[in-house]
């Protein structure tokens, strides 16, 4: 952690923190929710194994990762991190909040409040903490941390976090509405009940959780249940499943299936998603059941990763509140 410099300067609206480079900050969203945090430049040498992914991702999506950063020589937001071990860093947060933020930023019905880490004792034992925890769970950032770790120089990797413990974030699945309007409903069906068993359920159970893994189509909803010949009733199977059958159907049509589905996350009721469905055109949606931590953590130490869109971890930090120079490790906050 020693070796995370960053540079003093003031240019504008733009400020460049001293060494070594510790925030604290503090997202609040409109529900009254607060999450605290360290942002601090993290080594990345050890990617993939004490810094651990838990989602699949698109070889597509890391190349164009590569080129930006090779081109931009910037991060423009920190990967968020997460750790579930017991720590002391919570005591130096808890400390630093007592004081008057130093920024304090609003955007997207979100409040920020930054604060800087300047006593140097402090720094150290922040970084003995940070250094004693065995691992890292990567929370978002995944196609940006591959593409670090293909596009830089590996030897000095280190590279802008926001740490949380996993208290301190809120973890849902993310559920596949798709557009099919222009694509034939019955023809879907159809072949969806060649490789599942849909059983209609009868009763409107609205706002109460959706604890199997339900479809929505044609204003009925049904569970979804594999048949014998299919390998695994695991939900990201059936997930798999449905995509490339919408991808399949909508073969000849003059639309990119990428743009025919939407990861929408943290939708549990009933009411929530047929609301989605009308108000935005969708025919189809594919409800999976809740993800705890314990199942991230399970999936992780097995050596599997979930499906890409599988989970939705926030609080988000908007682009350029932090920004890395990757070329002098400046960090900087942008209000």
């Amino acid at each position: 952690m020693g070796k995370s410099i960053c540079n003093v300067e003031t240019t504008g609206i733009t400020e460049c923190f001293s060494k070594p480079p510790y925030y604290v900050c503090r997202v609040s969203d409109q529900k009254g929710r607060q999450s605290h945090g360290i942002i601090s430049l993290i080594n990345y040498r050890y990617f993939r194994e004490k810094i651990i992914p838990h989602e699949k991702v698109s070889s597509d999506k890391v190349e164009m990762y590569v080129r930006e950063l090779k081109e931009n020589n910037k991060l423009i937001n920190p990967i968020i991190l997460f750790y579930k071990q017991s720590n002391n860093i919570n005591s130096i947060i808890e400390k630093a909040v007592k004081s008057k933020p130093d920024w304090n930023f609003c955007k997207k019905n979100a409040f920020y409040q930054i604060w800087k880490l300047n006593d140097h004792s402090i720094c150290l034992l922040l970084g003995q903490y940070l250094a004693d925890i065995s691992r890292f769970y990567i929370a978002d950032g995944h196609h940006r941390a591959s593409a670090l770790n293909i596009a830089f120089d590996q030897k000095n990797p280190f590279y802008l976090s926001y740490i949380l413990h996993e208290k301190e974030l809120q973890l849902s699945k993310n559920d596949r509405f798709f557009d099919i309007r222009d694509i034939d409903e019955d023809k879907i069906l159809n072949k969806i009940k060649k490789r599942f068993i849909l059983k209609p359920i009868e009763s409107r159970f609205d706002n109460c959780s959706l604890n199997n893994t339900c479809l929505y189509l044609k204003r009925h909803w049904y569970e979804i249940l594999p048949r014998d010949f299919l390998e695994s009733a695991d939900p990201y199977t059936v997930s798999s499943h449905l995509e490339d059958i919408v991808a399949d159907v909508q073969k000849g049509t003059h639309s990119d299936f990428n743009e025919k589905v939407c990861y929408i996350a943290g939708k549990d009721s009933v009411v929530e998603i047929e609301h989605i469905c009308r108000s935005r055109g969708f025919g189809l949606c594919l409800c999976l059941p809740s993800i705890t931590f314990q199942d991230l953590y399970e999936t992780t130490e097995s050596s599997s990763l979930f499906p890409l869109h599988s989970t939705y971890l926030g609080p988000k930090l908007p682009n350029n509140l932090f920004c890395q120079d990757l070329k002098k490790s400046d960090v900087r906050v942008c209000l």
